[in-house]
C-alpha cells in the first residue's frame, strides 16, 4: 500500500512537471515602434517614399511613383522554443480618409509582401486595430518570418492613388512557447527519477514474492 502511494505521488509529480513544461503559448516579447520625426523610429524607406513624416506620426500615401511604406520588427533577440502566432496592434491618428481600400500586409522581407491582406478600419483619431498572423492564415509568409526572425510591415492599397491615412504607432507581440526554466527541467528530471525508482522497487518486490511461493 505504501509503495503504491509513493508510485502514485511520483507519477502525479511527473504529470505536473510535464504540464508545466508544455504550458499554453505566452507572449514571448513585444516590440513597439512610435512613428514621427520626434520619436526616432521611422519606416525603413520613408526617405524614398511619398509618405509624410510628422512630429509624432507618419501619413502613409498611395502613389505609384514612390516606394511603399515598409517597416521591420526584428525579434532575433528573443529566446524561445517556438512561435505560434504574431499579434500586430496599430494605433492610428486618423483613418477618416480611407475612402478606398487599404490593408495591412505582413512580409518576411522587403521583397515578398505577399501575405494575405487584412483591411484597415475607417475611423477617427485614437483608433486601434489588432491583426493576428499565424501558420493557418499565412503559412508561407509566417514560416519565412519565423525563420528570418524579422516581421516586415507593409500596407496595400487596392483603390486609386492619392488616398492617405495617418499612423501613430505599431506594436508587434510575438506569441509562442518559452524555453523551460532550469527549475522546471530539474523538477521534471526529479519526477522522472522518482517514478523510475518506484517502478524498480515494485518489480523487485514482486520478484521476491514470486520466489517465496516457489
Amino acid at each position: 500500500m505504501k509503495l503504491n502511494l509513493r508510485t502514485n505521488a511520483a507519477a502525479a509529480l511527473l504529470a505536473c512537471a510535464s504540464a508545466y513544461a508544455g504550458a499554453s503559448p505566452i507572449t514571448l516579447g513585444s516590440i513597439t515602434h512610435d512613428y514621427g520625426s520626434a520619436t526616432g523610429v521611422n519606416a525603413s524607406n520613408t526617405s524614398q517614399s511619398c509618405d509624410t513624416l510628422n512630429t509624432t506620426t507618419i501619413t502613409v500615401k498611395a502613389a505609384s511613383s514612390c516606394a511603399r511604406f515598409l517597416d521591420y520588427f526584428d525579434f532575433s533577440a528573443l529566446n524561445y522554443n517556438s512561435v505560434s502566432k504574431f499579434s500586430l496592434t496599430l494605433k492610428f491618428a486618423d483613418t477618416s480618409n480611407l475612402l478606398e481600400s487599404w490593408a495591412m500586409r505582413p512580409a518576411s522581407s522587403g521583397t515578398n509582401g505577399s501575405g494575405s491582406t487584412q483591411n484597415l478600419t475607417r475611423g477617427g483619431a485614437g483608433l486601434t486595430q489588432t491583426f493576428s498572423i499565424d501558420n493557418i492564415s499565412n503559412p508561407d509568409v509566417f514560416n519565412a518570418i519565423v525563420t528570418n526572425k524579422s516581421f516586415a510591415l507593409w500596407f496595400a492599397n487596392n483603390g486609386f492613388s492619392g488616398q492617405t491615412f495617418t499612423l501613430d504607432s505599431a506594436r508587434l507581440d510575438v506569441i509562442g512557447e518559452a524555453i523551460p526554466e532550469p527549475a522546471s527541467l530539474a523538477l521534471f528530471a526529479l519526477a522522472a527519477a522518482a517514478v523510475a525508482a518506484a517502478r524498480r522497487k515494485r518489480k523487485s518486490g514482486a520478484a521476491r514474492d514470486s520466489q517465496a511461493f516457489m
